[in-house]
């Protein structure tokens, strides 16, 4: 089984700083993508997956992505993550595929431990 990977979708780029150094330390790889083939690609091609989507000012737009990606890659665990409090788009990101979904008030250091419990889930662990 090939190890799991981490593919991060965002436009902020503090999704990525955040996971960067715990991603080297356990030698996992760590995919920063923006184009959508390229996702697909990436989700399609390796073992076990995660992907971190971050819901950006675009809202409308990423939504419809994300709802791509988890109905054509439904064996990736997906997070999706904003910056945004709402509990309307929270919900949104449930009803279109997210295993998990991190926004305000919860903080953002909290994506971290979820990370990292489910690529040990991922690992069979």
């Amino acid at each position: 089984m090939r190890a799991p990977q981490i593919v991060i979708y965002e436009s902020e780029h503090w999704v990525g700083d955040l996971l960067h150094g715990t991603a080297e330390v356990w030698q996992w790889p760590l995919r920063k993508l923006r184009d959508e083939a390229a996702l697909l690609r990436a989700l399609r091609a390796a073992g076990p997956s995660i992907l971190v989507f971050e819901i950006g000012a675009d809202v409308e737009r990423d939504l419809a992505l994300l709802g791509r990606l988890t109905w054509l890659c439904p064996e990736a665990t997906t997070v999706a993550v904003s910056t945004v409090a709402s509990p309307e788009l929270t919900g949104l990101a449930w009803d279109l595929g997210a295993d998990f979904v991190l926004a305000p008030p919860q903080p953002r250091d909290a994506l971290l431990p979820v990370v990292l419990g489910l690529m040990e889930t991922a690992m069979g662990g």
